[in-house]
Order: structure tokens, then sequence, then C-alpha cells
């Protein structure tokens, strides 16, 4: 005879072993303004839309021309809110953000440009507010890729899915043991 209250449990545990595993990408953790080698959100930090740093999400990455050259996990973003200005070489140069309601907040950035990125945390920045930011890399931009601090890695239907499916279990479980008795 099968134990339903030990299937239900397993159920329940499955389940958040999925909804707290951390977020795909780097599981190195960085340090702010550290240069690294290699490309950031292709490849040192993950894919799109499951590029990584230090456990925030991608929101979007944007090409100095102010496209967005990838999406993150956030669909409420759409690129305009961000603005780059950039000196005469284009190796330094500020962004501001003005999110909407329901868009993220930047808790970090990386600056790709050549063979590297550089990392720049709002942690590591004094006075950061996540509106702004500034950047000064060894070689023209190539892109900058924004982060957030929100962890997305089971999409909500899927959860929702798997927790349904558990209590549907226990609630037939109490069921048949209702009837046994």
């Amino acid at each position: 005879m099968t134990d339903f209250k030990t299937v239900g449990i397993a159920t329940f545990a499955a389940l958040g072993a999925v909804m707290l595993a951390p977020s795909q990408g780097s599981a190195v953790t960085f340090a702010h303004e550290q240069v690294v080698d290699g490309n950031d959100c292709a490849g040192v930090l993950g894919t799109p839309p499951n590029c990584a740093l230090n456990g925030s999400d991608l929101i979007a990455k944007i090409n100095p021309d102010g496209s967005v050259s990838e999406f993150g996990l956030f669909p409420s973003i759409d690129g305009s809110e961000f603005t780059l200005t950039f000196s005469g070489d284009g190796k330094t140069g500020t962004w501001t953000y003005a999110p909407g309601v329901g868009d993220p907040g930047i808790t970090g950035w990386t600056a790709k440009g050549g063979p590297r990125f550089t990392v720049y945390l709002g942690s590591g920045v004094p006075g950061f507010d996540g509106l702004s930011g500034s950047w000064d890399i060894q070689s023209g931009l190539s892109h900058i890729t924004f982060f957030d601090s929100a962890s997305t890695v089971v999409p909500l239907p899927a959860a929702a899915w798997l927790l349904l499916s558990g209590v549907a279990g226990l609630a037939m479980a109490g069921r048949r043991r209702n009837a046994a008795a």
C-alpha cells in the first residue's frame, strides 16, 4: 500500500528544492570594478535570459546606439528606460535609468569592451541610487548589461502546477483513508 502522506511530503520537498535553486549563470562572486576576461552574457555569466551577476538577474543588454540586444526576465522593460552618454573615445561614459511602474531596480552592471568586461556593483559605489552610474574601460564600449536582485528560477505557472499537484495528491490520500475507515 502506498503511503500517500510520504508521497505528498516528497512532492512539497521537490517543489521547495526547485523554487529555491539558484539562477542559472555564474556561481563565481565578483567584486566591484573587477575586470574579467571573456564575454559577460555570452559565456562567463551564462546566456540570456538566464545570465546572472552575483545572483542578480539580467534586465537588459544595451548597445552604444541605445538599442537592446538582449532582454532578461522582466517583461516590463523595453529599453527606453536607459540613456547612455559617451565621452569622446567611448571608453568612459555615464548611464541613467528611468524605471516605469513595475520595472526592476538595478543592483549591478557590466561594461564590455574588447576581449573583457568590467563588473560594477551598486553596493560598491558610495551613494549609488540605482538610477545612474558610469563606466571606465580599456577599449571602446561594445555594450552595457544591467542586472537586478530579483531571482526568477521557476515560472509561476509551473510552480503553481507543482504545488496544486501535491495538494491534490494529499486530498486524494485523505479521502481514501476516510473511505477505508
